[in-house]
């Protein structure tokens, strides 16, 4: 029945439905979701379940991995939405699978807005040798996640770093850039990107094997939000936390942030259960 709801609702042939189990061990701990898994012509749809919030945020962080095609997650309570597929190379249409696999008309869908969005890609050669295996946006629209405190983590670390070698200009090793206090980009000497900016509410984090892939998933994350509107949605909303940030993430070099710096001191106390 989902995968009927879902063929009707994003008009594309339904090819196959199965029920899937993930399990995943990240921070020393085993976790898995469950849930039905819709084929259609050209997009893989996956919904799971999972014991706790934590658990879906941590496989979408730290688990999800693109195959041969693109890869969107949202998690959003205990579930966890993947999807993928050559007919997802479009916000709209990213979009509009999206907001088909959330529906409730078959599964109880959590009353939450989007507040974590996980954007991947395969390399565009795989038999290339690379330093990451994949290229992958982060967006995250609460400062009271581990995900987060990950993120704030990188950012220190980038700090202190970016100190020590302002010390010794000779010193070999990867390079750390700042473009504001809290918004730097990362190079090792291996190869690969990175890129992290963040406030105390909402973190963007790209990572690749180079600066245009990673301004390409940040650009698509980006307008993905922007499509996902909510009717009546508070101006203190996740997803709007998250395009504020990605817009500094991407705004031209030497032009003013759409905010000012925000200095991150300990994360904010929970507004909610993870």
């Amino acid at each position: 029945m989902f995968g009927n709801v879902l063929s009707r609702a994003v008009g594309l042939r339904l090819v196959s439905v199965q029920a899937v189990l993930h399990r995943a061990r990240w921070g020393g701990r085993t976790f898995e979701g469950t849930g039905p898994c819709v084929q259609l012509d050209g997009v893989e749809v996956t919904r799971l379940l999972f014991d706790r919030p934590l658990d879906a945020l941590e496989y979408l962080v730290h688990v999800a991995r693109p195959g041969r095609t693109p890869l969107v997650a949202d998690a959003r309570g205990r579930q966890l939405v993947m999807v993928s597929g050559r007919r997802l190379l479009t916000p709209e249409r990213a979009a509009r699978v999206l907001t088909a696999a959330w529906a409730d008309e078959v599964l109880d869908a959590p009353e939450r807005p989007i507040e974590a969005l996980r954007v991947a890609s395969p390399p565009l050669d795989e038999a290339a040798a690379a330093g990451v295996a994949f290229d992958a946006a982060l967006f995250l629209g609460r400062g009271d996640t581990p995900a987060w405190t990950h993120t704030l983590e990188k950012l220190r670390v980038a700090r202190l770093y970016a100190g020590e070698s302002a010390g010794d200009p000779a010193r070999a090793g990867p390079v750390v850039r700042f473009v504001s206090t809290n918004h730097f980009v990362f190079e090792p000497a291996a190869g690969g990107f990175s890129e992290v900016a963040m406030t105390r509410h909402a973190a963007v984090d790209v990572v690749g094997r180079g600066a245009d892939r990673c301004r390409a998933l940040a650009v698509f994350g980006r307008d993905l939000l922007e499509v996902l509107t909510t009717d009546g949605e508070p101006e203190e909303a996740p997803r709007r936390r998250m395009l504020v940030v990605v817009q500094e993430l991407l705004a031209p070099p030497g032009e003013a942030p759409a905010t000012p710096p925000d200095e991150l001191g300990a994360p904010p106390r929970p507004d909610a259960p993870r």
